[in-house]
């Protein structure tokens, strides 16, 4: 699912299973949500500011429903995302970290060429829509 400073999160069924190639240790958690009929994103990274790892794992319905694991509180929290503008948005699974923020490739309807990369701040745990995906020649 995602890596950070020599730290793998994998997700296998039922859990997220952070394990130290280097150590060979490994810690479960359990997975916050129930897959059910919505869509499912997933990331892991590093929030420098309270010297912790971040699990996130979100749900969308409309809103994005997120929850964090702190490594380091050793529990779940949950937060719901709002943004400023009623549209349908199609997130991809796993977020890439980097530089303390999680980004995904968020598909939004109301956009042309549709496609927007959205980040998530570890520290601030807040999203924060970038700019549009740039339109690529499918010819070259």
């Amino acid at each position: 699912m995602g890596s950070c400073d020599s730290l793998v999160c994998l997700l296998v069924p039922g859990i997220f299973l952070i394990y130290n190639p280097t150590t060979r240790e490994h810690r479960e958690l359990p997975i916050f949500s129930s897959d059910g009929e919505y869509e499912v994103f997933y990331g892991f990274g590093y929030d420098s500011r309270s010297n912790d790892y971040k699990v996130v794992e979100g749900l969308v319905f409309g809103k994005w429903d997120v929850a964090i694991f702190s490594l380091k509180l050793g529990s779940w929290r949950r937060i719901l995302a709002e943004f400023e503008t009623e549209s349908h948005l199609l997130v991809s699974h796993q977020g890439v970290y980097w530089n303390g923020v999680l980004h995904w490739c968020v598909q939004d309807e109301s956009l042309k060429p549709g496609s927007v990369i959205m980040s998530f701040d570890l520290s601030e745990e807040r999203f924060h829509r970038e700019t549009p995906v740039p339109e690529v020649d499918e010819d070259i």
